[in-house]
């Protein structure tokens, strides 16, 4: 019969009863407390078992008579006491429960480093790399100047907290580093002090988001700082800066798109040009004060134009609703004149199996049509004065001649001589037809 390396075997005959029952239980032992502060220490040195722990305390065998007769058990405690020492804060239970079987550690590292990963903004192969002993902190510093950015403010952040008598610890303070605003707010932080710097912020820069002046108001960061600590999506900040100051003119949020679109000089002049159509375009249509219909994504609105050159947005005029309001662009199919919109509705057709997809908006350009391949229909249909149909995102289909178009939309002149606005991000398929 295999012997069982968790406790001692029952003996089998010697510890019954004179009747022949069930074998005696052995007395719990009872420890001095000379033998008790040794179970102590035992257990909280060698990470032993509490019954283990007490047997050696006992002088029923001795700690290298347990590694030997007790093998899977003494490499439970093994994990077990690595894993406390690797995890400040973890719990015994939790310890013993994950170093029962290895996987379970397996997993709760690649965790580990799956999060190390999030918060320092990492690679998985790096973080990796730094768990595991190949790469330090301090020597990616030295070979990466945007680590190196990030490194000096945490070092200087945890300086602070101890100067302070608080406790930090590194990933606190790289996070803070990095200006991850998901770090939750310490006691000593003020959210109304850090909201008004915020505002302050934004009034110098109206060309970032409330939300990045607020960052740079939190973590003490500038444009540059926040630039290189977050250049996915903030890196374009010094750039708009510099378009803010050559071209004051413009809209704040048409500086931010040709910064975040990382136009050169020259090609900044040329985008310029090109939209200026556009802009007068809406002029015009907010001098007419006609009503216009508004085909969205969810529902329907018939409004006025007022002036604005936002390029995200416009600002319209409800006359039945008596107020004014913002459009988002992106929510919005198309618009024409509100009195030929039966007109336009007359020309229309519809894709059934487009239409059951249900698409809805697309708020991110990778689900676009590339604007080259509508630019290159566009051009196409031109040339040879030919017609092109447009299939939009919600299965309407038009067709017509394209009579005028910017780097955003398309005005397409139906068979009936009726019109419609069509937004770039709207169209599913376009296609120049004979």
């Amino acid at each position: 019969m295999p012997r069982n390396d968790r406790g001692p075997r029952q003996s089998q005959g010697k510890s019954r009863n004179k009747r022949g029952g069930p074998p005696k239980r052995k007395p719990p032992i009872k420890l001095d407390p000379e033998a008790k502060a040794k179970m102590h220490k035992l257990m909280e040195e060698e990470c032993l078992r509490k019954a283990f722990a007490k047997r050696i305390a006992a002088g029923e065998l001795s700690f290298n008579e347990f590694k030997l007769r007790y093998p899977s058990e003494f490499a439970i405690s093994y994990r077990a006491k690595n894993l406390l020492e690797q995890n400040p804060g973890m719990t015994r239970a939790r310890a013993f429960w994950l170093a029962e079987d290895p996987k379970r550690i397996e997993a709760m590292r690649a965790k580990q480093i799956r999060t190390f990963a999030t918060y320092t903004g990492l690679s998985y192969e790096l973080s990796r790399d730094i768990a595991t002993g190949k790469m330090s902190l301090s020597k990616l510093a030295s070979e990466d100047d945007r680590w190196a950015f990030i490194w000096d403010r945490a070092k200087r952040r945890i300086k602070r907290a101890k100067d302070m008598g608080r406790s930090l610890t590194p990933i606190e303070a790289i996070r803070w580093a990095r200006g991850d605003y998901g770090l939750p707010f310490e006691e000593d932080e003020d959210e109304d002090e850090i909201e008004r710097l915020g505002n302050e912020l934004h009034r110098k820069y109206p060309f970032m988001k409330k939300r990045h002046t607020r960052r740079m108001a939190r973590f003490e960061l500038d444009l540059e700082g926040l630039a290189t600590v977050a250049p996915a999506n903030c890196g374009w900040g010094p750039r708009a800066l510099d378009l803010w100051e050559r071209y004051p003119e413009q809209h704040r949020k048409f500086i931010r798109l040709m910064a975040m679109m990382d136009l050169s000089d020259d090609e900044v002049e040329e985008f310029i040009a090109k939209t200026e159509p556009a802009r007068q375009k809406y002029a015009e249509f907010a001098e007419s004060k006609r009503n216009y219909y508004f085909r969205l994504y969810e529902g329907e609105l018939s409004a006025r134009f007022k002036p604005d050159t936002n390029p995200f947005a416009w600002t319209l005029k409800d006359d039945e609703a008596g107020e004014r309001l913002k459009q988002s662009k992106l929510q919005v199919l198309f618009f024409c004149p509100d009195d030929a919109k039966g007109a336009v509705f007359s020309q229309s057709k519809r894709d059934d199996e487009l239409s059951d997809q249900d698409l809805g908006a697309a708020l991110a350009a990778k689900d676009r049509l590339d604007i080259e391949i509508i630019n290159e229909q566009l051009e196409r249909a031109e040339r040879a004065e030919r017609q092109i149909r447009i299939t939009l995102r919600n299965g309407m289909t038009f067709t017509g001649k394209p009579e005028w178009s910017s780097p955003f939309e398309v005005m397409l002149r139906l068979r009936n001589s009726a019109w419609l606005m069509i937004l770039y991000h709207s169209i599913y398929q376009i296609e120049a037809i004979s």
